[in-house]
């Protein structure tokens, strides 16, 4: 029987986080999520020959995530999962104007003020008119406009970035066109696109070291099974169960900093 103490950071991570993407770089928050694994399943493959005995042995492990996903009414996510095998679109609501949206007052040069409401196409909000005190500010002068893409800012929302020292009270004038409706539609024969997946864990008794599990290239190995609440059991949200299974000959990686020695 093993004796000695147990190395805790090596053991214990917790909440795994778990984002989906075309790559890399495009790759989101699925958002909340539980019971987190990741497997490294065995697979053999042997050919025999019938006069010269086995000729072949092949070994491999093939990466999976499995996860509770929680956020499946989240149809840009189911998309991201299942694109590919489903097809997103979205109708447009009726244009909307904001006025005076509160902005706070002062602003700190460089750090960007995300706007309340966003277009349903992800683009910028439109007629956007920044106040200071009052007085209307100038675009590309006093401050700068950018679009989200979901690493660098909230996906779709627009931000003002400031340029020059404001300490006035600061409100924002602009124009959006919300979404009135998005429907998914699948049942054609189509091919499942690869995503990118990642999971990324922090040890217990030390945040800043994470574990990080990518799988370049995974489709889903599962159905796509929508729960509604339960009226009778208040508490408890129902789940997607995701099994994102890493295509065969793509590789995966296991990037540790909790116990690097």
């Amino acid at each position: 029987m093993a004796t000695g103490a147990l190395n805790q950071k090596s053991l214990l991570i917790e909440q795994g986080t778990v984002w989906a993407g075309d790559d890399a770089g495009s790759a989101v928050d699925l958002g909340s999520v539980e019971n987190v694994i990741f497997t490294a399943e065995q697979s053999r493959f042997q050919r025999d020959s019938d006069n010269r005995g086995t000729i072949l042995t092949q070994n491999r492990l093939n990466g999976i995530a499995n996860f509770d996903w929680l956020e499946g009414g989240d149809m840009d996510n189911i998309d991201e999962l299942f694109k590919g095998l489903v097809t997103l679109s979205s109708t447009a609501g009726t244009p909307t104007t904001v006025t005076t949206e509160a902005l706070g007052t002062g602003w700190t040069v460089g750090q960007p003020i995300k706007l309340a409401n966003k277009n349903g196409d992800n683009s910028e909000v439109t007629s956007i008119v920044i106040d200071a005190a009052g007085t209307p500010l100038t675009l590309n002068t006093d401050y700068a406009v950018y679009v989200g893409d979901g690493v660098n800012g909230s996906l779709g929302y627009t931000y003002i970035t400031p340029i020059t020292a404001q300490a006035g009270i600061l409100d924002a004038d602009y124009s959006y066109t919300p979404n009135a409706k998005k429907t998914i539609t699948g049942g054609s024969l189509k091919t499942s696109t690869p995503r990118y997946i990642k999971i990324v864990g922090p040890s217990a008794d030390d945040a800043t070291k994470k574990r990080t599990i990518v799988c370049l290239s995974a489709t889903p190995d599962n159905d796509l099974v929508l729960p509604f609440l339960d009226i009778e059991r208040a508490q408890d949200i129902g789940v997607i169960s995701m099994v994102m299974r890493n295509d065969k000959g793509s590789l995966w990686t296991i990037d540790d900093e909790i116990n690097p020695t």
